[in-house]
């Protein structure tokens, strides 16, 4: 068993994992204080005991609570958490981008996943805080991608930077024609997303050539899902089963 953590900009997901199965999960909000109740009472509520835990592995894109994590998890269970891509953790895949260095562990551990389960070429979209789209190349190899502001993101911003708009959040509307303020920013929030999605994926597809699959994931994937063709697959845990991919490479246990 192992905890797997991933830290993003809005939410850290902690998931206790034997193999392919996920059989506790919990979340904490990234800008809350940290400390060890947030892994230790978390780990309670599975009905696990900490003795049944080989090891722990982070992929993180805030670095201040990647150290806390680090910290938390050694006082925790009195070992070091592995973390994804650094220390000379291997995540299996090949960049080939101008900076590897500087492309986010989530993106890569997402592309190590995708390219397990559906097989190259593909094209990650991970809908969340950020929108992005990743290539996996024929050659299994991470070719780049697009980040774009999220659905949520995007009204934060309307809400923050303008006289009168509203705090809202994504849902989708009956109408794209919006027959007032709420119901027109939430038109351009979900469709201008739909769309995003549509036209990204038709002109990537154009550039990587061949049949090229896509997968989404992330916390808002689940609105689009379903509403367009250029969604082939969905899988919710995608990040989460691509650090057990990787901590199952650096343990000696890849398949």
């Amino acid at each position: 068993m192992i905890l797997a953590i991933d830290a993003g900009n809005t939410n850290i997901t902690f998931a206790l994992m034997k193999g392919e199965e996920v059989i506790h999960s919990w979340r904490h909000v990234t800008s809350e204080a940290l400390d060890t109740a947030v892994i230790s009472e978390g780990f309670k509520k599975s009905g696990e005991t900490p003795e049944g835990l080989e090891g722990g592995i982070l992929a993180s894109v805030v670095p201040d609570v990647s150290e806390e994590l680090k910290q938390i998890f050694a006082a925790v269970f009195g070992r070091p958490l592995m973390v994804a891509g650094k220390g000379g953790v291997a995540l299996g895949i090949e960049i080939k981008t101008d900076k590897p260095e500087e492309v986010g562990a989530d993106r890569l551990i997402n592309a190590v996943a995708a390219a397990h389960f559906f097989g190259p070429p593909l094209i990650v979209i991970d809908i969340g805080t950020a929108t992005t789209f990743d290539v996996v190349g024929t050659d299994g190899s991470f070719r780049g991608g697009v980040i774009c502001a999220g659905a949520n993101l995007g009204l934060k911003a309307l809400h923050q930077q303008t006289a009168q708009l509203p705090d809202i959040s994504v849902y989708e509307p009956d109408w794209v024609a919006g027959k007032n303020t709420v119901d027109a920013m939430q038109s351009g929030a979900f469709f201008g997303t739909l769309s995003q999605i549509e036209g990204l994926v038709k002109r990537l597809r154009a550039e990587v050539g061949g049949k090229v699959k896509t997968v989404a994931t992330g916390g808002l994937a689940g609105y689009f899902v379903g509403k367009t063709d250029a969604i082939d697959h969905h899988h919710p845990e995608l990040t989460l089963q691509g650090l057990r991919l990787v901590y199952e490479r650096n343990s000696g246990r890849a398949e």
